[in-house]
């Protein structure tokens, strides 16, 4: 006879791993055979079961033979890969805010510059002015038979040089707009201007070390990427440390049977249905007292298993060259933040002494400005008068030109030194009012958060030796990412991060980024103010003849002891229509937003309605006599 058999398997299970590093799983598995034996009640058996199981890791993972590592022991060790996830987020936020930072810092500094070449432009359309004036007076002049060819052509020499000068800053415009048109992503040329309306800050800026150097730890985007890796180092030496210990697992089965000719037949016997069978111990202590065996329906066929599975490999090379890995990278880790620290204190050192130096050349550029004007305006009543020659007052109108550019360039080099300092605290964004945040996670999202914060407690790693000394930790930072909890939903508070470690001790307390108390008057724009006992006499209503041999500049009969127009207290004009390509041009207005109210001026003025300037010029020792200037 032929011996023939079939047979097949389907097994479906669900398995679920628990935060300690246990295993909870449910399988059904559903056995058929089929087999031609005479020695078979039926053929055909279907044998079913149910198994719930529970494995639970005791003490360590340490990696068996073939096997690359064990599942992780502990709360800690397997909420280390989730949270180095989260880390590594953060990480990529920084990244994020590092480099809108950069482009923030270059937009600025290019805004500055822009403002500067346009106050150099004035000046440079201030002097061609003032040079035309003196070329067609001295053409005058000489028509009459007073001036001389000399002084025609040393006129019109320096006039030529003031229009070379204004050429060169119109190209400089030109160049600065379209850097900022570069950077902005704007088309190089749209018929369309832009023109600064913020005017750069002129208040003395007083940062407080201490405060910007705790800044600097907790906003700097490079420090807080490095401690979020030495946080991740961390974490990975929690477990790594995790495989040097052997395997202790606890381990629990519970199992129903099933047992039928067919599928539903296995199934409800497996599920509690009675079946008609005869019990092997019942039947040998029948067959012992001599009676006869008798089936009996029974509906209890359970499996249970409790058991210790204890595994150690020897050796455990693999482990140990795992940890001591993870203990050099934390070490590296750490010393990199310590560097990180250490180069980010010296840039901020520097960035402090450029604010402070760049402040006072700025204010002595400033009196170097207003002592120009009161040149110019000196020299233009002796040139009226014929007391002076003309190379002295066109001296004095290529020093004012000079004086109102160079101010304006060391006020921009403040601005920009300002700019780099809140750049090297971390703070620019903040700074300019920009803020940079993650959107709002799914409801469920906040509250499977809360429950892990209140369940995770993070556990600091100490160093590894008797040769290392025990750190310093300071006061724990908070998430840099700001929560954002969904509609009627506070989220729990954010697990804290380690400290730095490094040379630097504690770091103090967080401030907010330093800001200037407000915006101080435009230095530029005050009125020329008189020497000291110099100062002009009133003005009485009455008529005055002309003395003198050289007529005034504009032809009118002004006095000598009369009030000429003054002269750097124009504001700067705005540019002319043909300034670019194509038809007339549409200004548009871009400012950093600061919170500071737009202001048309950047150009010097002169205003007699505008604040007095709070430097004083410095007083001229008594021997020294000048004549009364005029107002």
């Amino acid at each position: 006879m032929l011996s023939t058999q079939d047979t097949a398997n389907f097994a479906i299970g669900l398995q679920k791993n628990t935060a300690t590093g246990g295993q909870i799983g449910i399988v059904h598995n559903v056995n058929w055979l089929y087999q031609n034996s005479t020695f078979l009640t039926y053929p055909s058996v279907y044998t079913t079961n149910i198994q719930m199981s529970l494995t639970q890791p005791l003490m360590g993972s340490a990696p068996l033979p073939g096997q690359a590592a064990g599942r992780p022991v502990g709360l800690e060790a397997n909420r280390a890969p989730i949270v180095i996830a989260r880390l590594n987020a953060d990480a990529a936020v920084w990244r994020f805010k590092a480099e809108v930072m950069a482009h923030v810092r270059s937009i600025e500094q290019q805004y500055w510059s822009l403002a500067q070449q346009h106050v150099q432009l004035w000046s440079s359309e201030k002097a061609v002015e003032l040079a035309r004036e003196i070329v067609n007076r001295e053409q005058a002049e000489l028509v009459v038979g007073k001036g001389t060819v000399a002084d025609v052509a040393e006129a019109q020499q320096r006039l030529e040089q003031f229009n070379l000068d204004l050429v060169t800053k119109t190209s400089d415009v030109i160049t600065t707009e379209r850097q900022l048109r570069n950077i902005l992503g704007l088309p190089p040329a749209d018929n369309r201007r832009i023109i600064p309306v913020t005017p750069p800050a002129e208040a003395r800026l007083e940062p407080d070390w201490d405060s910007s150097l705790a800044q600097m730890v907790t906003f700097q985007p490079d420090i807080v990427q490095q401690q979020l890796l030495v946080r991740i180092a961390e974490l990975q030496l929690l477990v790594a440390r995790n495989q040097l210990l052997p395997q202790l697992n606890l381990s629990v089965l519970y199992q129903l049977n099933g047992l039928g000719q067919q599928l539903d037949n296995a199934e409800a016997v497996m599920t509690g249905a009675t079946i008609k069978a005869i019990e092997p111990v019942v039947r040998a202590k029948e067959q012992a007292a001599g009676l006869l065996s008798n089936a009996g329906y029974y509906n209890n066929f359970h499996t249970w298993q409790v058991g210790f599975t204890f595994q150690m490999p020897l050796g455990m090379r693999s482990p140990l060259a795992n940890t001591r890995n993870a203990q050099y990278t934390l070490l590296r880790q750490r010393a990199y933040l310590q560097q990180f620290v250490h180069q980010t204190t010296h840039s901020l050192a520097r960035f402090f002494l450029e604010v402070d130096a760049n402040y006072k050349q700025f204010k002595t550029a400033s009196r170097l400005r207003a002592a120009a004007a009161q040149r110019l305006e000196a020299q233009r009543a002796y040139y009226e008068e014929g007391r002076i020659t003309i190379d002295r007052f066109l001296d004095a109108v290529s020093q004012y030109a000079q004086a109102v550019a160079q101010e304006a360039q060391f006020k921009t080099t403040y601005n920009i030194s300002i700019v780099a300092l809140e750049e090297a605290k971390g703070t620019l964004l903040a700074y300019n009012n920009i803020a940079v945040a993650e959107g709002p996670h799914p409801r469920k999202a906040y509250v499977q958060a809360r429950d892990i914060q209140d369940a995770h407690r993070k556990l600091p790693i100490p160093p590894d030796g008797p040769m290392y000394r025990q750190r310093v930790t300071g006061p724990l930072n908070p998430d840099p990412v700001p929560a954002n909890p969904p509609p009627d939903v506070q989220p729990g508070s954010p697990p804290p991060l380690p400290a730095p470690v490094g040379p630097l001790g504690p770091p103090p307390t967080p401030l907010p980024p330093y800001r200037p108390a407000g915006e101080a008057p435009i230095l530029s724009q005050n009125p020329v103010q008189p020497l000291p006992g110099n100062a002009p006499a009133p003005a009485v209503d009455k008529p005055t003849s002309v003395t003198g041999n050289r007529p005034p500049l504009d032809g009118s009969a002004t006095p000598a002891g009369g009030t000429p127009a003054p002269m750097g207290g124009t504001p700067p004009p705005a540019l002319p229509a043909n300034f670019g390509s194509g038809p007339r041009p549409v200004e548009t207005i871009i400012a950093p937003a600061r919170g500071q109210a737009p202001a048309p001026a950047l150009a010097p003025a002169a205003a007699a309605t505008r604040p007095q300037t709070t430097d004083e010029l410095p007083e001229l020792p008594a021997e020294i006599d000048l004549p009364p200037l005029p107002k």
